[in-house]
C-alpha cells in the first residue's frame, strides 16, 4: 500500500500544471534570463510593447523564446512608430500608407536584380533590396555564374585547342563546350575551326579588347 501511494504522489506531482513538461521548465536558466529582460514576476503575464502598447504575448500563456523574437522585430518598426504617433492599432499596409501621407519616401526604388519592379517597405524602416525572395535568388545565381565564367576565362591559354583545354582541366568535353560557347557569346573569346592530326577542332583565342574592358 505504501508503494502504491508513493507512485500516486509521483504521478500527481508530474502532471500538475506547475510542473508540466515544456520549454519553460526544461530551460529554467534561459527562461529566468528572459523574465529578467521583460521584468516579469510570473511567466504567464502578458507582454506589451513599451512604445505602442501592442500585446506581444497574451496573459495565461507561458513565456517562449518566440516572444522575444516578436518583441525585437516589432520594437522600433514602422508599424510601432505609427501606432505610437496616432494612438491606434494598424496593420503593416495601413502603416505604410500613413507613412507615405506624412511625406516619407514617395516612390519605391526598383529591384536590384534589374527586373524593373518596385520593392516594398520592410519592417525595419527601410526599403527592401529585392521585390521578392525569388528575385534575390535569381540575382545571386547570375552573380555566381559570372564569377565562374571569369574564373574559367583566366584558365584559358591563348592559342590552345578546345580538346587541350578540357583535358588540361580534367573536365568533361560537354561541360567545356558549354563554358566556351557562353564565353564566345559574351565576346570574351573567339573560336577558329582548324584541322589538326586529321581531325577538325576549334582553336581558342582571347579577345584582348574585351578582356581589357572587363
Amino acid at each position: 500500500m505504501e508503494m502504491i501511494s508513493k507512485v500516486e504522489k509521483k504521478v500527481s506531482m508530474k502532471f500538475t500544471p506547475e510542473k508540466r513538461i515544456g520549454w519553460f521548465h526544461n530551460n529554467l536558466r534561459k527562461a529566468s534570463m528572459l523574465m529578467k529582460f521583460f521584468n516579469m514576476k510570473n511567466p504567464e503575464d502578458e507582454i506589451k510593447c513599451p512604445r505602442c502598447d501592442e500585446v506581444i504575448k497574451e496573459k495565461g500563456l507561458y513565456l517562449h523564446p518566440k516572444d522575444y523574437q516578436k518583441y525585437t522585430l516589432h520594437l522600433g518598426s514602422l508599424k510601432c512608430l505609427i501606432q505610437e504617433k496616432y494612438k491606434m492599432k494598424v496593420n503593416h499596409r495601413k502603416a505604410l500608407l500613413l507613412y507615405s501621407l506624412e511625406g516619407g519616401e514617395e516612390e519605391a526604388p526598383l529591384c536590384a536584380c534589374g527586373c524593373g519592379q518596385k520593392v516594398s517597405y520592410g519592417y525595419h524602416r527601410r526599403w527592401n533590396k529585392y521585390a521578392s525572395r525569388g528575385h534575390a535568388l535569381k540575382a545571386w545565381s547570375s552573380k555566381r555564374g559570372r564569377e565562374s565564367l571569369q574564373r574559367f576565362l583566366s584558365l584559358i591559354i591563348d592559342g590552345e585547342t578546345q580538346a587541350e583545354f578540357y583535358k588540361r582541366l580534367k573536365i568533361r568535353s560537354e561541360r567545356a563546350s558549354y563554358i566556351i560557347r557562353r564565353l564566345e557569346k559574351l565576346g570574351m573569346i573567339r573560336r577558329e575551326r582548324i584541322l589538326k592530326d586529321g581531325r577538325w577542332t576549334f582553336k581558342l583565342k582571347l579577345e584582348r579588347e574585351k578582356e581589357e574592358r572587363g
